[in-house]
């Protein structure tokens, strides 16, 4: 399998299974609050993709060493108002600059990226992040979140993960269309 194929499968399995796994589970523990939260919940997002990515790409002969989640605020036209939010995402490093991953699976009002990128940076050349300005950052510690409770569920972190790696084999083995390359790239 090629690199190019890896990263597209990765990509499925992040876009296809992780994010609407977290989202329907979160959502399964506490429908109201979810909801006044519009289906945001891309600090969950940000830990959950950096925890698997660890198991997924650390431990494997993939190349990259380092998974980092982050935390910026943004100024952008939100459903076509100029809006200040806080968003989460995850830079994955490589020796080789060309290889380094930016994951951001959990946009609800533009494409959700996996992409190659030399930079820690947005696409400045797609068109759904060409208005979009950084504010501000900080690494989220991400080790620190998964000691606490998780905001919308109330489990701890390392239980959360556990319970929704359980959430996600059921979704893969029950879901027919999911492709069966993203059976082998989790839930250890």
């Amino acid at each position: 399998m090629t690199f190019d194929q890896k990263i597209e499968n990765l990509k499925t399995f992040l876009i296809e299974i992780v994010r609407p796994s977290v989202g329907e589970y979160i959502r399964m523990h506490n429908p109201v609050h979810f909801d006044e939260w519009q289906h945001n919940c891309c600090k969950q997002l940000s830990i959950v993709v950096n925890a698997l990515l660890k198991e997924i790409l650390l431990d494997t002969e993939s190349g990259y060493i380092q998974v980092e989640s982050w935390e910026g605020l943004f100024l952008d036209v939100v459903y076509g108002r100029q809006t200040k939010y806080n968003h989460c995402w995850v830079y994955c490093s490589h020796p080789d600059p060309s290889k380094n991953l930016l994951i951001d699976v959990a946009r609800n009002h533009k494409e959700n990226l996996v992409i190659l990128t030399p930079e820690n940076a947005f696409p400045r050349s797609h068109p759904d992040y060409a208005r979009m300005i950084e504010l501000d950052r900080r690494p989220l510690n991400v080790l620190d979140h998964l000691k606490e409770k998780e905001y919308f569920t109330g489990k701890f972190g390392k239980t959360f993960m556990r319970d929704l790696k359980k959430y996600m084999k059921m979704q893969i083995l029950l879901s027919a269309s999911k492709p069966k390359q993203v059976e082998n790239l989790i839930l250890v």
